[in-house]
Order: structure tokens, then sequence, then C-alpha cells
């Protein structure tokens, strides 16, 4: 049975199609879907050529002025993230380690890095026991980017999703930081400031995300959040 999950939300001009434990259907007539699903292919590819079980994706058709692609099932879930920032730990931590199992295996002295551009546990990475898939590439950028960029933005974004700003959750975010710079895979500009540095990021690359640029959570932290959450979170981080 095929359902129509998405339907063109949030500015996005691709529609997806679930075939039940077969295969997801994404496909565009406009250019800047085309756009987001050429994207999406080069971002699969990119990360398919750092896992051994590769994650199965075929452009079915591509004309001048259509893409299909089909994206086989995988046998993983996404966690519940109104389960809260806590009971998600686990996953937070997983959802880490693989960025940094993936983005170390690149030179350290790129000037830039690859960005997936939403690594959100809010279904785009996918958990079976300890494996990890990372999907929806739609907002991929080979360049431009900044090494740590995608971990910081999860555990952000996580933070923003559940609105729980306490010393528990800050101090979890900081195990994940230094976590991240002890394996080398973090630029310092966010060992200071590192929510308002990722805001500022998202900012200056906005054509990463385009028209979708708004929907992101984190651009919506409110100004007063950004001090106090940096502020506690420099206190943890001594450069």
């Amino acid at each position: 049975m095929k359902i129509l999950l998405r339907n063109c939300i949030h500015h996005s001009s691709v529609f997806v199609v679930h075939e039940d434990g077969e295969a997801v259907y994404k496909s565009s007539s406009l250019p800047s879907g085309i756009k987001d699903l050429e994207n999406e292919v080069n971002g699969y590819n990119w990360y398919n050529s750092f896992r051994s079980d590769k994650v199965n994706v075929n452009v079915e058709l591509r004309t001048d002025y259509y893409i299909r692609l089909k994206i086989k099932h995988l046998n993983a879930l996404a966690p519940n993230i109104n389960n809260g920032y806590l009971k998600n730990i686990p996953y937070i931590e997983l959802a880490v380690e693989h960025y940094v199992y993936i983005w170390s295996q690149l030179p350290s002295n790129l000037n830039t890095y690859p960005v997936h551009g939403d690594y959100s546990i809010e279904g785009n990475i996918l958990f079976k026991d300890d494996n990890v898939f990372v999907i929806d590439w739609e907002h991929f950028s080979a360049q431009g980017g900044v090494l740590g960029f995608d971990a910081m933005y999860l555990l952000f974004e996580t933070l923003w999703l559940n609105g729980n700003n306490s010393k528990v959750v800050l101090n979890h975010i900081i195990k994940m930081i230094r976590f991240i710079q002890n394996n080398n895979c973090l630029h310092p500009i966010f060992l200071n400031n590192p929510l308002s540095n990722i805001i500022s990021f998202m900012q200056e690359h906005r054509r990463i995300w385009g028209e979708q640029f708004q929907k992101m959570p984190i651009v919506n932290y409110a100004t007063s959040d950004v001090v106090k959450i940096d502020n506690y979170i420099n206190e943890g981080l001594p450069i």
C-alpha cells in the first residue's frame, strides 16, 4: 500500500510517497525540488562511500523537468522526539558518535567540509540497535561547511524542540561537545558561544536551506535564550 507522507510542506517542492515495507519514493517537477533531490542523491553517494552497509538509492526517472527517486526501506526507526532530551540521550549519543565516525574519515586539513544540513533525530536519523542510518540529504552541500556543524546542530535542535534548558541537559551538551572535540571533529569556532556561532553560520549560508531556512528550529531561538545557553556552556568549556 502506498501512502502520501509529504506533499510539499515547509516550502519544500518534493512529494514523498511511502510504500509499506518496501521503499520511499521522492519526486518533483519543480526546479527547486529537482535541485533538492539531486542534492539528496549526491549526499547519499557521499555518505555511502563511508559505509559498508549502504543505503539503497536509485534515480528511477530523470528528465529535464522531472525526477523520481526510490529509496529502499530501512529496517530502522526514529526515536520519539516528544520523549524529551533526557530520555533520548542514548540516541543523541549514538548520532554524535556516528557523525564522528563518518566525518573523521575525511582529511583533517580541509578548508571546508560537507554538510548534511538537517542532522536531526526528529526523523532524519534512524536507529536499529547500535546501527545508525542518516537519511534525507536534500540540504546536502559538499563544500562550504565547518567541521562539527551537523553534530552541534543536532544537539541544539534537540534542546530547542524539548524546551528544557536545565543544567542537567546543558551539562550533557557540554559532554558531547568535548567528545566531538576530543575526536578532532570540531572547529574551534564552536568552543566559544557555540549556539550563536551555529546560528551565524546558518544565516551566512542560507543558500544551503533555501526557502526552507525559516523552518529550521535553531534559527528561531530567542536571543535571550541564546545568550543564557552560550554563557553557561562557555563556563563549562574553557578554551
